[in-house]
């Protein structure tokens, strides 16, 4: 997959993914591997398309302030459950469940800030031609994206 597919993949499902993630999770909740995105691969990628300096000076920018995955995982595990629990309650409360799902949303919004503030700093120190490289290396639509109704 081309880095822009990996960029816009993240930045599409910012809004509904934390919903969608919770609602499957619901349906389909067993133990294993956290859901949510993989900020580490996603900056290998980038890297991958650079030059040794701007490797360096990219990923020296990063790490100043990449955002640990690991507790908003834990949170979006610990929502899911509370959404499960809210759905299966009798008698049902919407109410409920509505602020389990805007609580989850809530932690992947902080999550997508700090990720995206992170690799605004990263595309700051690099050259205009590492930039280029991965500009080019970028789609022109998101992957799936159509203008023709389904």
């Amino acid at each position: 997959m081309r880095l822009r597919g990996l960029v816009v993949a993240y930045m599409a499902l910012g809004a509904s993914l934390a919903l969608n993630v919770v609602l499957a999770g619901l349906l389909l909740f067993r133990p294993g591997p956290p859901p949510g995105p993989d900020p580490q691969r996603l900056q290998a990628r980038i890297e991958s398309l650079l030059s040794p300096s701007d490797r360096a000076a990219f990923h020296a920018a990063m790490q100043g302030g990449m955002p640990d995955v690991t507790p908003y995982r834990r949170v979006m595990r610990e929502g899911a459950m509370k959404a499960k629990a809210a759905i299966g309650r009798q008698p049902f409360d919407a109410d409920t469940l509505r602020a389990d799902f805007a609580a989850n949303r809530q932690n992947w919004t902080d999550f997508s800030a700090r990720f995206d503030e992170s690799l605004v700093r990263g595309m700051t120190a690099i050259s205009a031609e590492g930039r280029h490289r991965i500009s080019d290396d970028m789609p022109d639509s998101p992957p799936g994206s159509s203008d023709e109704p389904h």
